[in-house]
């Protein structure tokens, strides 16, 4: 199977094979590899795909392990092309080309957290892994973050749920989403 960034194989084709390399408990090595592999290409991945049934009693209804797996390996990825391109390491994602694949990626993210935050079984350390493993340029606003945070918080105490948006940088939330938060949120 071609390991390249421009593969003829479709997402959505390797997205099953993963699933039921899952499914059927293939080898670690064989799943990890076909995360890179998803992983060169995650910003053109659609949300549908993302969406992996977890399989494990008592966890998340979706695999967010998995998921986060893809992520940690595509931010890997650009990183060493940034270091390739510059011939050093650097903190930042500084080419066009990665630094819009990123932006693309946090929003995929962001959709993704918005998704699964009404899952009842979801751990709080999952969800805020994934919010947290993304750099703050990946987002340019946080308006799917913010809503993401409001599924999850639907449930929540009052004042939890201001905590949780009060966390968030409402500086950094569009003027709509802004002006609908709760006033004692945008202080």
């Amino acid at each position: 199977m071609p390991a390249d960034k421009n593969s003829s194989i479709p997402l959505t084709f390797m997205f099953g094979m993963l699933k039921m390399a899952i499914i059927l408990g293939a080898a670690i090595p064989c799943r990890l590899e076909l995360e890179r592999r998803i992983s060169l290409r995650l910003e053109t991945v659609s949300l549908d795909d993302l969406l992996i049934p977890s399989l494990q009693s008592g966890d998340s209804l979706f695999d967010v392990d998995t998921v986060h797996r893809l992520l940690e390996n595509f931010l890997q990825q650009i990183e060493e092309e940034e270091a390739d391109d510059y011939g050093y390491d650097s903190d930042g994602f500084g080419s066009t080309s990665s630094h819009g694949s990123l932006l693309k990626a946090g929003q995929l993210i962001d959709a993704y957290l918005a998704e699964i935050a009404s899952d009842p079984y979801l751990s709080m350390q999952k969800f805020v892994g994934l919010i947290e493993i993304l750099p703050e340029y990946a987002r340019v606003i946080d308006d799917g973050l913010y809503r993401a945070v409001d599924f999850l918080s639907q449930g929540s105490s009052s004042s939890n749920r201001t905590r949780m948006q009060e966390d968030l940088q409402v500086y950094r939330l569009s003027e709509t989403v802004s002006r609908s938060m709760q006033p004692c949120c945008t202080e």
